[in-house]
């Protein structure tokens, strides 16, 4: 069976597309001269394209048909082959691995590349996700033991645990001892260690952890780890009376709470044994190792991997963008793989997960700052998928804040309160309703208007005194972002409102004219029309408070007074050059903590749009850069925290978290070029941009934009946009 294979240029170079005559029966080797019918002799260097099954392979390969990529310094096939084994596709891939080093992050768009500064900093994070399953481990391979619930490192497939220690020993040597490179590539990690190499991935459509290890010569490796069936909080059950079961060349391990399936191959000689709830596999003399840990007795199946690399490279049939700057042009399909990536699909629903380790479930107000997103990069099928799981577990009209994949008691402590987590949110039910608003502009399939009026009817209901604007109320879990003092910002807010406004003027002739400029002429009056930096208005009084929660009306309002309190916001008590922090350090509640000044890049979005919007390009662009900076400097290169400390680089919060990059696509999409979230109220293409490209940035081109179903290739400079329909 052929699979037609894709390509990624790399960054700042211009491609041309040439016709490959067939050549059905020739034999063409993909580097070194190549010559064709009515082509002349090209010498095939490129090293900047992405194969489906293998890449860069210096074997011959048997072409039905292709095409030549040419740029102003070498040439590239893209191709269909023939399909390979697993084995192969490994090895191949192992030996590119081994050739890249820290600099390739800056040269090859389809790899990171960390080279730990010592034994320590190879403990840091990593993962690697299909639809169903992830595995969470260290840097240089292993996973220590955490609480196993909330922390969900190690294997899990769905709500689920089933591996949570891992540990390696090459030649009777802990992995952290001996880790030389760590690569991340789009659907597998690679690790080269001091006598061995390794590769793992995880498959895309079921719950199977393939692990190789390749020796140069004989050596021998143990593998320790812990199988422990526990449940995804708020479950509370763990398996117990763990044992093995051999059948054939299957062994599996079995307790109370479940079953964890394991396979070895090996060259070598292979034995087990289980000792309080820890497997352990001896594997001697050997120069080649597969493992597989799963949650069923399938084993994996022959191309298997090859489907998952297909679907971790179907990144690249959605938006792509040139900037001319490598680093955003890289950070950009690696934050687009970050939507594909945190897709899951499990019993509850299917949709993204918030964060890891810690938030990987699903979160409406999460999940629906991604869709935005999203729906701008191409993405929007995922989009509705996480809607409908948020609609499906909706109650009379409210949008879920937290749906755990499992049942139990969800009580958190929120603002020293122990609070139900299911609906603790305000801003969900706003969100969902832009988000649906979105669908529509891009040309998605909206949910009706009758299903929308249900969610719009619920916020309306927050409006307990009938001014039209909506009251937070935490003890009824109506509350926003900052959930650490949300106990007091009961009342009128001024992020949820500026999230109101934009709900009503989305919904066009939906909504009375008259009640629009009513609710915004008295939202502007009494957050904008006296004392500065108004956070909240209760019955007895208002209250200032400095914070990212006044960049939201910059976002979605234009109006002199919101500019005017914006350009306040642009000091260095709110902006660092790692992004922008959630408290002012001015503010008599900044303490640097989680929700009072860490810095966050979700925040770091919202002043960039806003900064945008408001006319302050150079710091809009500034907030911008600061993403990849992050990115490139992350302790898992590529990956955009949660948070970092307020005075100081240092990244906290989850390793990986959802929303971080998906506000630099809307930064950059919204911000520098200028395109609309959901709506300008037209449907003509051209209107989608409004640019303001810096000076370093002459023109961005965008591949594959969708627009109602039809892809086109975009230019945008800030004179001219250009478009035409992609084939």
């Amino acid at each position: 069976m052929n699979t037609t294979l894709s390509y990624f240029p790399a960054a700042s170079r211009m491609w041309s597309v040439v016709p490959l005559p067939s050549t059905t029966g020739t034999s063409l080797p993909l580097m070194g001269n190549v010559i064709l019918s009515g082509v002349d002799v090209i010498q095939v260097t490129s090293i900047e394209c992405i194969y489906l099954n293998i890449k860069h392979s210096h074997e011959s390969s048997r072409i039905a048909h292709g095409t030549i990529i040419k740029s102003e310094i070498s040439y590239c096939f893209v191709v269909r082959i023939e399909s390979i084994t697993s084995r192969q596709t490994v090895e191949r891939l192992m030996d590119q691995c081994r050739k890249l080093d820290e600099s390739s992050n800056t040269t090859h768009m389809e790899y990171w590349v960390k080279i730990p500064d010592d034994r320590l900093d190879s403990f840091n994070h990593c993962m690697i996700k299909g639809k169903k399953s992830h595995f969470i481990s260290c840097i240089n391979g292993e996973v220590l033991p955490t609480d196993f619930r909330r922390t969900r490192n190690g294997f899990w497939e769905d709500g689920k645990g089933h591996v949570s220690e891992f540990r390696v020993f090459m030649d009777n040597v802990s992995a952290a001892e001996v880790i030389r490179k760590y690569v991340r590539g789009l659907g597998y990690i690679y690790r080269e260690y001091d006598s061995m190499d390794r590769l793992d991935y995880v498959l895309a459509d079921r719950g199977l952890l393939s692990i190789w290890f390749r020796a140069d010569e004989r050596h021998s490796i143990k593998v320790k780890l812990k199988v422990d069936h526990r449940s995804a909080w708020p479950a509370t059950d763990e398996g117990k009376d763990a044992h093995i079961v051999r059948d054939g060349e299957r062994l599996y391990v079995v307790s109370t709470n479940g079953a964890t399936f394991f396979n070895v191959e090996s060259n070598g000689i292979v034995s087990y044994g289980l000792t309080e709830g820890y497997l352990t596999i001896l594997v001697a003399d050997f120069t080649l190792l597969h493992m597989t840990i799963s949650s069923d007795d399938v084993a994996e199946r022959e191309n298997e991997f090859d489907q998952s690399i297909k679907y971790h490279l179907g990144i690249m049939d959605s938006l792509l963008v040139e900037t001319g700057n490598g680093k955003l042009d890289k950070l950009f399909l690696w934050a687009k793989h970050d939507l594909l990536e945190f897709y899951s699909e499990t019993g509850v629903g299917s949709g993204w997960f918030a964060g890891f380790p810690v938030f990987s479930w699903f979160f409406g107000r999460d999940g629906l700052w991604m869709g935005l997103a999203a729906n701008m990069c191409g993405l929007g099928e995922i989009t509705v998928k996480h809607m409908q799981t948020l609609l499906n577990h909706s109650r009379n009209g409210q949008i879920p804040h937290e749906i755990a994949l499992n049942s139990g008691n969800q009580e958190y402590e929120v603002s020293r309160t122990s609070t139900d987590t299911r609906f603790m949110s305000i801003d969900s039910n706003l969100l969902w309703i832009l988000c649906n608003h979105s669908l529509k502009y891009w040309g998605y399939g909206p949910f009706p208007d009758s299903v929308e009026d249900k969610i719009l009817g619920f916020s309306m209901s927050c409006d307990t005194d009938g001014d039209m604007l909506l009251e937070n109320d935490f003890k009824r879990g109506l509350i926003g972002w900052p959930e650490t003092w949300a106990s007091q910002r009961d009342g009128k807010c001024v992020d949820i409102n500026a999230l109101w406004i934009a709900v009503l003027e989305s919904l066009g002739s939906r909504f009375n004219s008259r009640d629009l400029q009513v609710a915004r002429e008295r939202y502007l009056e009494e957050f904008f029309g006296g004392q500065e930096f108004i956070d909240s208005i209760d019955s007895t009084s208002a209250h200032r408070v400095k914070s990212a929660m006044l960049l939201l009306p910059a976002m979605f309002l234009h109006d002199e007074r919101v500019k005017e309190q914006f350009s306040r916001l642009r000091g260095n008590d709110m902006m660092t050059p790692w992004g922008v922090r959630s408290m002012s350090v001015e503010d008599g509640k900044y303490d640097g903590g989680y929700h009072t000044g860490m810095v966050w890049p979700l925040m770091t979005g919202w002043f960039s749009i806003a900064a945008y919007r408001q006319g302050f390009f150079d710091q809009g662009y500034d907030q911008i850069k600061t993403f990849a900076e992050n990115a490139f400097h992350s302790t898992d290169p590529g990956r955009i925290n949660e948070a970092y400390a307020s005075d100081q680089p240092t990244p906290t919060g989850q390793f990986a978290q959802g929303w971080s990059s998906s506000m630099f696509i809307m930064s950059l999409l919204g911000g520098m070029v200028g395109m609309s979230i959901w709506s300008d109220g037209s449907n003509d293409l051209k209107s989608v941009f409004n640019p303001h490209l810096p000076e370093d940035i002459k023109e961005i081109t965008l591949r594959h934009f969708n627009w109602h179903g039809e892809k086109f290739k975009v230019v945008v400079n800030n004179q001219n946009v250009t478009m035409e329909r992609e084939e």
